[in-house]
């Protein structure tokens, strides 16, 4: 059994069970110039009018991760109604704090300048992370710095979800 499950990783095994049918991806939007600085927008299907938006901030220690590992997150977000956007954003040692914070306002202020065309509702904006993406999302939620940097202001976010966070 070892040998059938080597060389996949736990990312791969969890997306590999995720349905695409309820889901509409478009992937590798630019947000910014910088190579990690591209995002997955995920629409649900059956949405009827404007959905809530969700902006997912994946964790990894502020050194590793990839948009691609939490795609489960986004089709079980899609299944309940949700429009979920899935930023990369530059790690460390390429950068250090606060570049991946001006990543992660640029690919938040692309959700909200982009919200119509997504499908997203401009009352129910929400900032999710995992682990050290939970630490982005708060301080974006939180911190007047980093939003208003893009001309998006915090009162625009309605909630934090944070799971795991440092």
């Amino acid at each position: 059994m070892a040998t059938l499950f080597q060389g996949c990783s736990v990312f791969s095994l969890i997306n590999f069970g995720s349905s695409s049918s309820h889901y509409s991806k478009t992937a590798d939007i630019e947000y910014g110039n910088l190579d990690r600085q591209r995002l997955d927008v995920y629409q649900p299907v059956a949405a009827k009018t404007s959905a809530p938006l969700v902006i997912f901030f994946y964790g990894g220690s502020w050194d590793s991760g990839s948009k691609k590992h939490y795609e489960f997150v986004a089709t079980s977000l899609t299944r309940a109604g949700y429009v979920v956007v899935l930023p990369d954003y530059r790690l460390y040692p390429e950068v250090t704090f606060p570049d991946y914070m001006t990543d992660a306002a640029m690919a938040t202020a692309w959700a909200i300048n982009h919200i119509d065309e997504i499908g997203g509702d401009r009352q129910q904006i929400y900032l999710m992370g995992h682990s050290a993406g939970s630490q982005i999302a708060a301080l974006l939620a939180l911190d007047d710095r980093y939003l208003n940097t893009m001309n998006i202001s915090k009162e625009q976010i309605h909630g934090l979800i944070g799971l795991s966070g440092p």
